[in-house]
């Protein structure tokens, strides 16, 4: 839950840093990079400790 609410916060910023990119390279490098960073975020959420998961939910609220 909290890593697909990252990973999504992380595209929004990095889409919306973007303005010109031809869109059919950006959807094929956009689902490419979000398997690629569910898995990296649900690998990572689960070595870290709880008390650093709900300091890190504070901060994204």
């Amino acid at each position: 839950m909290f890593g697909s609410l990252m990973l999504f916060s992380l595209m929004y910023w990095w889409l919306g840093g973007l303005t010109k990119v031809e869109s059919t390279s950006l959807i094929q490098f956009q689902i490419l990079t979000k398997a690629h960073f569910s898995f990296l975020f649900q690998f990572i959420l689960s070595s870290l400790p709880d008390h650093f998961i709900l300091f890190t939910q504070l901060i994204y609220l």
